[in-house]
């Protein structure tokens, strides 16, 4: 049987395309079979953003206790042997329960709050009578009595004398190198209204009495004829 032209001359001689020439085998690789990718079946359903979003429920923010006031304590509390500014006090409650409560620079710190001198030392005593409140306010125990509306609401006493909220920490007995007994009290919720209310009551009763009476009265008196 004849051979076609440009057909191999035996079944033993390569394929034209199956030749590697010697001369190109460094630029041109041989060729390699790549299988296809498998296809994502259709059931198959992927979760949009949205869908993310929806699912996901952020953690709720809890704010740790500061160790600077710590709980109920029976013993005697003594100031922390160091060398850095650090006011001791003990807040003793009505119920007769004494928490140490340490104020040093680190506490501050962490509380956004800052006391110092003129010449940049820190100094727990430069703390306002309000901001003492304010910290207390936001570290407010919660075995305490119901947390009050406002720093305002709190009432600390030292040695007989009211802490006042504009005055600083200076200006009352506070020591550094003694543990300062506070006693802390809560003004009642309807405190400021009741004096408010009485205050002005009083003063309409006074009007009404001096309508009635005819003394004391301040306005015109006309006489019909």
């Amino acid at each position: 049987m004849d051979t076609l032209p440009g057909a191999p001359s035996s079944a033993s001689e390569p394929h034209p395309v199956d030749r590697v020439d010697p001369a190109n085998s460094m630029a041109q690789p041989p060729f390699t079979h790549v299988e296809a990718a498998p296809s994502i079946p259709a059931t198959t359903a992927l979760s949009s953003p949205s869908d993310i979003d929806n699912d996901f429920t952020p953690a709720p923010m809890i704010r740790k206790q500061s160790e600077a006031l710590g709980p109920a304590t029976d013993g005697t509390i003594a100031p922390p042997a160091t060398s850095e500014p650090v006011l001791s006090i003990t807040l003793l409650l009505t119920t007769g329960a004494r928490h140490p409560y340490k104020i040093d620079e680190k506490y501050l710190t962490s509380r956004n709050a800052t006391a110092k001198k003129a010449d940049g030392s820190f100094d727990p005593m430069q703390l306002s009578g309000y901001k003492l409140k304010e910290l207390i306010w936001t570290d407010w125990r919660t075995e305490w009595e119901p947390k009050p509306a406002s720093p305002s609401s709190i009432r600390l006493i030292i040695w007989g004398k009211m802490v006042d909220d504009k005055k600083m920490l200076s200006d009352y007995a506070f020591k550094l190198d003694q543990t300062n007994i506070v006693h802390m009290t809560v003004k009642p919720a309807d405190f400021g209204e009741d004096e408010e209310g009485t205050a002005k009551h009083a003063k309409g009763g006074s009007i009404r009495r001096g309508r009635d009476t005819g003394e004391g009265g301040v306005g015109c008196r006309c006489v019909i004829l």
